[in-house]
C-alpha cells in the first residue's frame, strides 16, 4: 500500500472514531496504527484541523457540541467542504452520517484521495488567513522568483493539492501552494467581485 493510501485510511478511521464520540490517546493510537506520536499529532493538528478537535494530556476528542444531532447542518457543510456531497444521489445528512457512524455498517466507502503534503499549507496559512479575513492584497513570490499582487478569495483542495484562488489584474486565477515560495501582506485592501464570489459560493462584500 502506498504511503498516501495509508494516510488516507488512517485519517478515515480516526474521523470515524472521533465522530462516534470516542476519546483517543496518542500512545494507544501509535501502537494500533504502527506510527509515531509525532505523526499522529500531525494528523490531528494539520490534516484534521478543519474539525473542532479538543485535546488534553495527549488525548483527543471532538467538540461534543459538534456531535449534537441538532447540528446536522454542520455535517452537510463539512461534506460540502470535503467535496463529497455530489457523490451521492440526493445526498442527505442520513447518508452522509453513515460514513461516520461506526455502529452502523456503512453502505458507502470513499477511496483514492491522493493527499499532498500539508507543509506548504501550514507554512503559508497564518498569512493567508489574515489576508482573506481582512481582505488584504498580498504579494505572491513564486519559486521561480516571480512576484505579483494578488487578491486572495479562498483556499481550495483539488485532488489532494491545495490552491490559492483569487484575482490578479481582474482575472480569476488559481495558484498551487506548492509553487509559492513566500506570501507577504500588503496594506492595500480589496473588494470581492460579486459575480466571482457567487461562482465560488462564498459571500460577496
Amino acid at each position: 500500500m502506498h504511503e498516501h493510501d495509508k494516510i488516507a485510511q488512517r485519517l478515515g478511521m480516526l474521523l470515524t472514531r472521533l465522530y462516534s464520540g470516542e476519546k483517543l490517546h496518542l500512545s494507544d493510537l501509535a501502537t494500533e496504527y504502527n506510527v509515531t506520536v509525532r505523526t499522529l499529532q500531525r494528523d490531528f493538528n494539520q490534516r484534521l484541523s478543519y474539525l473542532p478537535i479538543e485535546h488534553r494530556n495527549q488525548q483527543y476528542w471532538l467538540d461534543p457540541g459538534f456531535l449534537n444531532h441538532k447540528n446536522d447542518g454542520k455535517l452537510r457543510k463539512l461534506a460540502e467542504q470535503l467535496g463529497i456531497t455530489d457523490l451521492f444521489p440526493r445526498a442527505s445528512e442520513h447518508r452522509l452520517g453513515q460514513l461516520l457512524d461506526r455502529d452502523t455498517p456503512s453502505l458507502f466507502a470513499i477511496k483514492g484521495f491522493d493527499a499532498q503534503s500539508t507543509g506548504s499549507l501550514s507554512h503559508q496559512l497564518p498569512v493567508l488567513e489574515q489576508a482573506m479575513t481582512h481582505h488584504l492584497q498580498c504579494w505572491l513570490i513564486t519559486k521561480d522568483q516571480r512576484k505579483q499582487l494578488f487578491s486572495p478569495y479562498q483556499l481550495v483542495n483539488y485532488k489532494g493539492s491545495w490552491h490559492l484562488v483569487g484575482v490578479n489584474e481582474g482575472r480569476l486565477q488559481a495558484y498551487p501552494l506548492s509553487h509559492i515560495a513566500l506570501v507577504e501582506l500588503s496594506q492595500q485592501t480589496f473588494t470581492r467581485d460579486a459575480l466571482i464570489a457567487r461562482q465560488m459560493h462564498i459571500p460577496a462584500d
